[in-house]
Parts: C-alpha cells; structure tokens; sequence
C-alpha cells in the first residue's frame, strides 16, 4: 500500500514537472530530469524526493529549475568555479 506522503509527493512533483515546462531549461531534453537548486533556500540535497523537498520547490518555485541529469551536474560546477 502507498502511503498519502508518497502520494503527495509523486502528483506534486508531475505538477512541478508541468510547471517548469517539463523540459530541461538549458539543453531542452524530457529524460533524466531532476528539481535543482537555483537559488539558495536553505534546503540542502537531503531529502531528495521527499515530502519536505516536493513542498519546498511548490513554497520556492524561484529558488529551483528543472535541469536533466548531465545539465544539473555542470550547472553545479560552474556554480562551485564562480563561488571560489
């Protein structure tokens, strides 16, 4: 049986998905796609597909952007090079 959290969290984050245009914001692509940091909030990655992850993006949806797997992971670089 699932559980209502695990509910919650699948039909917010299909929401957000839809929200964010359900697309990669840099390269464009539907696969792999991950919630990422865009501004500070607060929230570390702990939690990832949580109920407190999938309520903080829908609090913060300026904070975060929908980014593929590869996209996420040079974003976050250039965001470490840009912060030393």
């Amino acid at each position: 049986m699932v559980s209502s959290s695990t509910k919650f969290c699948r039909r917010h984050r299909k929401r957000m998905r839809k929200y964010y245009g359900g697309v990669c914001k840099f390269c464009g692509t539907n696969k792999k796609l991950e919630f990422a940091h865009i501004k500070e909030n607060g929230l570390d990655g702990e939690g990832r597909g949580s109920y407190i992850r999938i309520k903080n993006i829908m609090d913060n949806p300026d904070c975060y952007g929908l980014m593929c797997h590869s996209c996420h992971i040079e974003f976050d670089r250039k965001a470490r090079e840009s912060s030393k």
